[in-house]
């Protein structure tokens, strides 16, 4: 039951990750300057999802998909224009481009479920079950430790950024 529990969790939490992708997909192609930057991060988003959805690559595809909805979520709550100019730590041009992407109130429940399944893994129902693919648990400590420090990096740059 629990592998059921998991299956369910991992599909819905991957497809609403493919769908926040596709539905971004058209405003990322409207960003100007920097349109590859925002391409990019919704291109993550759509592979964590399918990733995470069909339960290949372990932590990896929740991993993403958690780091880009935190990161657009963070960087689009800064105050208008932020992001524009070069402020107190320079100019980020990745940043700008995500801060247009706008966030929904569902990336942050579906950023905790994919930390989450981050941790937990694919288990029995998925293409790693099928395949045999287990990675080691060091591998997922890691993996979840950089998904970590790089979303709390991303907050500190956005609050210093502020502090003009």
């Amino acid at each position: 039951m629990v592998d059921l529990g998991l299956l369910i969790l991992r599909a819905t939490t991957g497809a609403i990750g493919i769908a926040t992708a596709v539905l971004s997909l058209e405003r990322a192609l409207a960003i100007s300057p920097h349109r590859e930057w925002a391409l990019g991060a919704v291109i993550c988003e759509g592979v964590g999802g399918v990733l995470m959805f069909v339960g290949l690559g372990g932590p990896i595809g929740p991993g993403i998909l958690a780091e880009v909805l935190v990161v657009v979520a963070v960087v689009s709550s800064a105050p208008d224009r932020l992001w524009d100019v070069s402020g107190r730590l320079g100019y980020f041009p990745a940043l700008r481009a995500m801060s247009q992407l706008g966030s929904s109130w569902i990336a942050i429940p579906t950023a905790i479920s994919a930390a989450a399944l981050t941790v937990i893994g694919s288990r029995a129902w998925s293409l790693d079950g099928a395949l045999g693919f287990k990675m080691p648990n060091g591998g997922k400590v890691v993996w979840f430790a950089y998904l970590v420090v790089s979303a709390v990096l991303v907050v500190l740059v956005r609050l210093l950024q502020a502090s003009k």
